[in-house]
């Protein structure tokens, strides 16, 4: 699978995000939510943490659930020629589990609180995300 856009530089990749992430908040709006049930743009908020994890958090009250979502802006169309594969098989290390949490561990205490868990993937990018009830954090 090859990325159908040209690769752009980091901070291209940040400025395509929060101008879809704008263009999703728009649209929600356009199809009638009011704006206590879509978040406002003054809500989002876009920051880096010291060792370079860029953070986005976009609040939505509709539904009492907590989603948490890691990209990796890395996919196959990254891949050397003759070394396809090794992005789609470290998409599948993230369920094999550690010498502490043996595999499949996570995902049983994921479905034990409700939530729901899973990757995917595409040429540019790969994503692993998780939605559970927010009864269930501690604050």
């Amino acid at each position: 699978m090859t990325c159908h856009r040209p690769l752009l530089s980091w901070q291209s990749y940040r400025i395509q995000f929060v101008l879809k992430t704008l263009f999703a908040l728009i649209m929600t709006m356009a199809a009638g939510l009011t704006g206590a049930q879509a978040a406002d743009a003054a809500d989002i908020s876009h920051f880096a943490l010291e060792n370079g994890l860029e953070v986005i958090v976009i609040p939505d009250h509709r539904a009492p659930v907590v989603t948490h979502m890691v990209w990796y802006r890395v996919g196959s169309a990254d891949e050397t020629p003759g070394k396809s594969g090794l992005a789609h098989f470290l998409e599948h290390l993230m369920f094999k589990g550690t010498a502490k949490n043996p595999a499949g561990r996570f995902s049983q205490v994921v479905a034990t609180i409700g939530g729901q868990e899973n990757a995917n993937a595409d040429g540019c990018r790969r994503c692993q995300h998780l939605c559970c009830p927010t009864r269930i954090l501690r604050f």
